[in-house]
C-alpha cells in the first residue's frame, strides 16, 4: 500500500515532524539516526523505527536539525550565501579578461588562470576550517516535503551533514566570511591585501608578454577579402554573397556539397591572419584553404585541401585530429604561415593544432557547405 502524501509545510517552514515515514505510514518522523555504526539504508526514523531498526543508536531530535537547518537557510539565501560564490564570481571575472587576450598570450595566460584561481581557493580555504563538510541546502529546499523514499533518504543525508557541520555552521566567522564587500577586521584585510599582493606580482611577469602582444596587433594589415563566384565541373554556385561579398551563406543546390574559395591566392612568403566567422546549422561543413586546382572534389578533405570540419582535421587528404565545428562555436582562426608553409587552427581563441603543408601549392581560402542556411564570413589580415 503507497505512503500517503506528506503533509504540505507552513510557508517558510521546515518540519520533520510533518513528513509521514515510508516505512510506517501513519508515524511522523522524529528524528535522524548519526550513528556511525548504523548498517540501515534508511536514516530517518519514526517511533517504531526506533525500536525496530535503530535501537541503542545514536540519534538526534527533530527540533534540533530543524533549529540547524533553519539558522543555515538564512546565511544560504542571504548576502553571504557561500564563499564558493565568490569563487564562482572570480572565476567568470578571470574568464571575461583572458577572452580579451586573444591567441597570442592564450596558452600562457590560460596557465596564469590556473595559478591564480588556485591559489585563490587555497588562500580562501585558509579561512575556512578545513573539517568543514560542504552542505548542499539546495537538496534539502528541493527534496522537502520528499515525494518518495529515495527524495527521503537525499533529505536525511544532507540534514545529517549539516548536524556534523554544527560547529562550523554556527560560528560567526563562517557567517559572515571575507569577502570583498564584507573587511570587517583586520585579519581579514591583511588577508585580502596579500593576495591581491600576490596577483598583480604574477601579473606583471606577464606585463612584457603582454606588451610584446600589443605591438605586434599594430602590425597586422588587413586585406580586403571576397568570396568569388567561380564553379567547379557540372555543379552551379550554390551560395548567395553578403557584406561586400565577404559573407557566403548556402542559398541552393540542397544536398549538394561544393566548393566556395576567396576571389584572390595568398601570396607566397607571407603570414596571414583568416577569421572565418561561423553560423553552422548542420550537415557537412569545412573551412580552410587549398589549391584551386582540387576544387572538383567538392569539400576539404582531399589531397591539396586543409580544413577543419564537423568530422574532425583533414590535413592533405587525412583525417589528422578528432576536434569537430559544432553548432556552438562561432570563430575559426587560421594562422597561415607562407614563409614556413606552417598553419595554426584557433577555435573561438582557443589553439587546437598546427600542421605544415606542401610548398609548391598555390593557395586559396576556401569553404564547403552541404546544408541550407550555413553560413561563413571571413575577414583577413595580413601579418608583418
Amino acid at each position: 500500500m503507497d505512503a500517503p502524501p506528506a503533509l504540505k509545510p507552513k510557508e517558510s517552514q521546515f518540519k520533520l515532524d510533518n513528513i509521514n515515514c515510508f516505512k510506517h505510514p501513519n508515524n511522523k518522523i522524529v528524528g535522524i539516526c548519526i550513528d556511525q555504526n548504523c548498517k540501515n539504508e534508511d536514516k530517518y526514523m519514526c517511533v517504531d523505527c526506533i525500536f525496530e531498526s535503530h535501537s541503542g543508536h545514536q540519534m538526534i531530535k527533530s527540533g534540533v536539525i530543524e533549529d540547524l537547518y533553519n539558522q543555515k537557510k538564512n546565511d544560504h539565501s542571504g548576502p553571504n550565501k557561500n564563499v564558493n560564490d565568490e569563487y564562482s564570481k572570480f572565476e567568470k571575472n578571470l574568464k571575461s579578461k583572458i577572452d580579451e587576450i586573444k591567441i597570442k598570450l592564450n596558452e600562457s595566460v590560460e596557465k596564469l588562470y590556473k595559478v591564480i584561481l588556485e591559489d585563490f581557493k587555497k588562500a580562501t580555504n585558509t579561512k575556512n576550517n578545513s573539517e568543514d563538510v560542504n552542505v548542499d541546502m539546495d537538496i534539502i529546499i528541493n527534496n522537502y516535503p520528499p515525494k518518495n523514499k529515495e527524495e527521503l533518504n537525499k533529505l536525511v543525508g544532507e540534514l545529517i551533514k549539516l548536524y556534523n557541520n554544527k560547529n562550523n555552521t554556527n560560528t560567526e566567522d563562517n557567517i559572515n566570511k571575507p569577502t570583498p564587500n564584507n573587511i570587517n577586521n583586520q585579519e581579514d584585510k591583511l588577508w585580502i591585501d596579500n593576495l591581491i599582493k600576490y596577483y598583480d606580482k604574477v601579473l606583471q611577469a606577464k606585463k612584457k608578454d603582454l606588451e610584446n602582444y600589443i605591438s605586434e596587433i599594430k602590425l597586422f594589415k588587413i586585406e580586403k577579402f571576397e568570396w568569388s563566384t567561380q564553379t567547379y565541373g557540372k555543379y552551379g554556385f550554390y551560395y548567395k554573397l553578403e557584406e561586400n561579398n565577404s559573407k557566403a551563406t548556402k542559398s541552393s543546390g540542397e544536398g549538394f556539397i561544393t566548393i566556395c574559395r576567396g576571389n584572390k591566392p595568398l601570396q607566397k612568403g607571407k603570414k596571414y591572419k583568416v577569421d572565418y566567422y561561423i553560423d553552422y546549422i548542420e550537415g557537412q561543413f569545412d573551412v580552410g584553404f587549398g589549391d584551386n586546382g582540387e576544387g572538383e572534389m567538392g569539400w576539404l578533405r582531399g589531397e591539396n585541401l586543409y580544413g577543419i570540419t564537423n568530422d574532425g582535421i583533414f590535413v592533405n587528404g587525412k583525417k589528422n585530429e578528432d576536434y569537430k565545428i559544432k553548432k556552438e562555436n562561432k570563430k575559426i582562426t587560421l594562422i597561415i604561415d607562407l614563409k614556413n608553409n606552417a598553419t595554426e587552427i584557433f577555435m573561438d581563441g582557443r589553439q587546437l593544432y598546427n600542421f605544415m603543408m606542401k610548398p609548391e601549392n598555390t593557395y586559396y581560402p576556401m569553404i564547403a557547405m552541404r546544408k541550407l542556411n550555413n553560413s561563413v564570413k571571413l575577414n583577413l589580415n595580413e601579418i608583418f
